[in-house]
């Protein structure tokens, strides 16, 4: 963790730091050698080369992966210099905090590919590329303009704003063409300005493989190849009620020679066929490629994202065939907003969370449970009014003279949902506190034509409730303020 700021302050005893995240650690890198020599680390230091080699005693080879520790002498610090065992993947990790004045914050180092490189999409496909960028401490940078050139396909935008999690997302076009086809397509911050260099940090070069899926006149053809690839399942255009049938669809091809007499043995062995979409907004394909085994055999698994007609292929060399799915009633999960968690000084954590569809209009609706180390705690509620999307359960934690209670979890279940479209007023009972508001819940059917299946689960806030103090044995109530962590929807769609 680096340390960024300027405080100073004279006063005798101890006295209290505010320390703020200026690149909170978010994301690990590999780090290995390139060559025979061992990876070195160098940071700067105040302590004595006897210091770290006390620190690091247990971390030694042979037993630990540190080779050697040394200090070398230089002007305003010096340099702790530690040399690792070559030919080992290291995972690093790093952060900047800063304290005090004068804190800077970080600025875009590199641009680096999250889901592009090797990307395979049939001949007048979509595709969806995604690049990030990052700060020197390997951590997201959100709000960055990111420009993309495609020389043979399209990028429907050139430029993407980074989101939140330093992501620019683009949706590549392909060409149609002759034979499989492979388009480097280049990625820069801020802008394309300037000759591009796969080599600069701020650029990044990926391949995205065009396959030729027009080469077949018609299901199995051969489109100059030696061999047929043929959907045997389906093998032909398919519908898929997900309600009923689940959001997965296993498929499979057959790779055949049929210049072969019917009365021998006409499976080709050993062949590599890709699977692709051409639009992979409505369904993806695991894996995205297979070798057929004796029986002729290449198998994969369409998964459904949206409802939608997906074109699905399977090419290998100049063979193809394509085959048609149409998902139906897929449900997207309620996203959850408006947490909160507070407690009323008497032992009793209350949480509430607002969705967008309707969860129930009746408490036996949903179910709530609280998972955790204190079996002393019970949990009411929860609150549910008709026709509103807002839960209160509480829970109430038994008091506690041992080790700190640490966190429970509570988490609902939802046993059937209405689908009303009218105006609600929501409220949260939280001690002699009474909120009121005005909402619109949503009809679920509105979306996906009928309701989502029931059961869905929730993983609602954690309720961390800090060590008991001497006056709150004396009282028996926990002391301090309870803190949140997430509460987000779980389960099948």
């Amino acid at each position: 963790v680096a340390l960024n700021g300027s405080l100073d302050t004279t006063r005798p005893g101890t006295a209290s730091v505010d320390v703020r995240p200026v690149s909170a650690s978010t994301r690990t890198v590999s780090v290995t050698n390139a060559s025979d020599s061992g990876v070195t680390l160098e940071l700067p230091t105040r302590f004595e080369a006897s210091v770290w080699r006390d620190l690091l005693a247990d971390q030694m080879a042979p037993d630990g992966y540190v080779e050697s520790v040394n200090v070398v002498s230089g002007s305003p610090t010096n340099t702790l210099v530690v040399e690792l065992t070559p030919g080992e993947n290291y995972t690093l990790r790093l952060a900047k905090a800063g304290v005090g004045t004068g804190v800077t914050e970080t600025d875009p180092a590199y641009l680096t590919d999250v889901a592009a490189d090797g990307t395979t999409v049939p001949e007048e496909g979509t595709e969806t590329l995604v690049v990030e960028v990052r700060d020197a401490y390997n951590n997201p940078v959100s709000g960055v303009n990111v420009a993309g050139e495609a020389p043979l396909g399209t990028l429907v935008e050139g430029n993407v704003t980074t989101d939140e999690d330093g992501r620019a997302t683009f949706r590549y076009e392909a060409p149609s063409v002759g034979s499989e086809t492979t388009d480097d397509v280049e990625f820069s911050y801020p802008d394309r300005s300037g000759t591009f260099s796969a080599d600069d940090p701020e650029n990044v070069q990926v391949s995205v493989v065009v396959q030729n899926t027009k080469g077949a006149a018609g299901a199995g053809g051969t489109g100059g190849a030696p061999y047929t690839v043929t959907w045997n399942s389906p093998p032909d255009d398919r519908g898929v009620d997900v309600g009923s049938e689940g959001d997965t669809l296993d498929m499979q091809a057959v790779v055949e020679d049929l210049s072969i007499d019917t009365s021998r043995n006409r499976t080709v062995e050993g062949a590599r066929v890709d699977f692709a979409v051409n639009n992979s907004t409505v369904a993806s394909l695991s894996p995205s490629q297979d070798v057929s085994d004796g029986d002729c055999e290449v198998t994969t698994t369409l998964t459904a994202e949206n409802n939608g007609t997906v074109r699905v292929y399977a090419v290998s060399g100049g063979a193809s065939d394509v085959v048609n799915v149409t998902f139906e009633n897929l449900s997207s999960a309620p996203s959850v907003s408006a947490v909160s968690l507070s407690g009323d000084g008497s032992g009793n954590l209350a949480f509430s969370f607002d969705t967008d569809e309707q969860l129930g209009s009746d408490p036996g609706d949903i179910g709530v449970s609280v998972d955790g180390p204190d079996s002393g705690a019970t949990v009411t509620g929860p609150t549910l009014r008709p026709l509103t999307t807002r839960l209160t359960p509480t829970v109430t934690t038994a008091a506690r003279t041992g080790p700190a209670a640490g966190s429970r979890t509570a988490t609902t279940t939802r046993a059937g949902r209405p689908t009303p479209d009218s105006p609600t007023r929501t409220s949260t009972r939280t001690g002699d506190t009474r909120r009121e508001r005005t909402s619109r819940s949503r009809s679920p059917t509105s979306r996906a034509g009928t309701p989502p299946p029931t059961g869905t689960g929730w993983s609602c806030p954690t309720a961390r409730v800090p060590s008991t103090s001497a006056a709150s044995r004396s009282t028996g109530k926990p002391t301090g303020s309870p803190s949140l962590s997430t509460c987000s929807p779980t389960g099948s769609r």
